[in-house]
């Protein structure tokens, strides 16, 4: 299904891109742009994705292996979670809670989306908000006990649910499931969710999904997949990152254009990242490649000391000069972290940055904040924040800059002096270090003089309310 420029252009990035991994092309390398990571947060059961709800600066949401979607408020883990669902779920080995989507409506419905292995192994997709039971949208019987896939997230031009789902397991693939187009296995599925459901299902097929009235499975965005455990959506353009984990041999990020129709076949198990696996049908016998989208980047076991590849995330972050539209990956076996970045079509600035991860250990997962901030998942239950190396000023100490709180709207800065005024006590207006009736008579003193530091609410105007805005920063005293 995918058309001749898909695949001419895959195989321009392939090239570059291994080269790249190979140290051949050391030009690609040529814009880097430093970064070290931080602690965010320690003591977790097995993290397994990291999320946010739009617009939400404050908060983000964890999930753990056995069950349970943990809140991190202002950098603190609160300890109710806000959903754990232990008792339905299978969590050994690959199996577990492995994935989390919010609800682009999240203010208003207030809607959860997971992804998870049942108490049999199989692999369900369910609805939660914070206070009901649940709603199932859809099950997958699992063959074997590995390959569950596990992502899941909402395409940002769409707002469509795509669902990772592996070839089923055992090893390479006895089945044939990731070339067939009448299971869901092996594929990345994508469905709505948010309007009205089809008839006797609990989501909607969208009508421009690839193969919708072929009598193969509808719900199929793309197919010949693995094991793509953890994905992306670049949130500023809707560019997806499928990283696919290999057999034996060879790890791969597949790129997938925002103006894609879908439809692409990413080789497997026909091809192991940019090399020929099997020629048995329904794979071409000669080993031609030609019917698949290659990937954009290939890593060997052997040269690259790993085994599993950890998709990572597009940095679209506020805090490093440079860095954006940057995408990070990393190797669960190794500890081993990259980047690149696709610019135009091309890959450029592949760089190894695993010496400034500082070993991390088994990474798991990346995730990102309402500001774009990335962050790095172990196993361990450690999660650290990629940082600028040079310091930043965060009078909170949230790991968030002051500058970058206030740009947001997340903090205010009445007087533009770029502190949030939350760390600060605006309403002692003597100085004093106290608030007290004296502050108020200074208030009135500006006031009448004009004087713009009685503009409290910030809108270039003295009015009545600049006294209601005092007023409130008196009632919240001083940090």
């Amino acid at each position: 299904m995918q058309s001749q420029t898909q695949n001419n252009t895959a195989k321009m990035l392939r090239v570059s891109s291994i080269l790249a991994a190979t140290g051949v092309v050391a030009s690609l390398a040529n814009a880097q742009v430093d970064v070290r990571t931080e602690v965010f947060l320690s003591g977790l059961n097995q993290p397994t994705a990291l999320v946010h709800a739009p617009g939400d600066f404050g908060r983000v949401f964890v999930t753990e292996k056995r069950g349970a979607i943990r809140v991190v408020r202002d950098g603190e883990l609160l300890p109710t979670p806000f959903l754990d669902i232990d008792p339905l779920i299978s969590s050994s080995g690959e199996r577990g809670l492995i994935g989390i989507a919010i609800s682009p409506e999240f203010e208003s419905d207030g809607w959860v989306f997971v992804h998870y292995s049942d108490n049999s192994g199989d692999t369900v997709i369910a609805r939660y908000t914070v206070s009901d039971t649940g709603v199932i949208l859809l099950t997958q019987d699992q063959p074997f006990s590995n390959h569950n896939g596990g992502w899941i997230g909402f395409g940002p031009n769409d707002n469509h649910l795509y669902i990772a789902l592996g070839d089923g397991g055992s090893g390479g693939d006895p089945q044939g499931n990731g070339q067939r187009l009448t299971t869901l296995l092996g594929k990345m599925l994508r469905i709505d969710v948010l309007g009205t459901p089809d008839p006797g299902l609990e989501y909607a097929i969208p009508a421009d999904n690839p193969f919708v009235g072929t009598g193969n499975s509808e719900e199929i965005w793309a197919y010949g997949l693995r094991n793509h455990y953890r994905n992306d959506f670049d949130p500023a353009n809707g560019d997806l990152y499928i990283a696919d984990v290999g057999q034996g041999a060879r790890e791969e990020v597949n790129y997938q254009p925002a103006d894609s129709a879908g439809g692409e076949n990413y080789g497997w198990k026909c091809r192991e990242g940019d090399r020929c696996f099997s020629t048995a049908d329904p794979c071409p016998t000669s080993c031609d490649p030609s019917p698949f989208v290659e990937p954009v980047v290939v890593y060997d076991h052997s040269a690259a000391g790993g085994c599993s590849i950890t998709g990572g995330q597009v940095y679209r972050g506020c805090q490093i000069d440079g860095l954006a539209g940057t995408y990070f990956y990393a190797d669960y076996c190794s500890g081993r972290v990259w980047s690149i970045r696709i610019v135009d079509g091309e890959v450029t600035e592949f760089t190894d940055r695993t010496s400034q991860f500082g070993g991390i250990g088994s990474i798991i997962s990346f995730g990102r904040d309402a500001y774009g901030e990335l962050y790095v998942l172990s196993q361990g239950g450690t999660i650290r924040k990629i940082m600028p190396v040079e310091a930043i000023d965060d009078c909170d100490g949230d790991l968030v800059s002051d500058a970058c709180e206030i740009a947001a709207g997340a903090e205010a800065d009445i007087n533009g002096d770029g502190i949030p005024d939350s760390c600060q006590c605006l309403a002692d207006l003597d100085g004093d270090g106290m608030l007290t009736l004296f502050d108020f008579l200074e208030f009135q003193n500006l006031f009448d003089a004009g004087d713009p530091a009685a503009d409290f609410d910030g809108d270039g105007e003295l009015t009545l309310f600049d006294f209601l805005a005092f007023q409130n920063a008196f009632d919240a005293g001083c940090p």
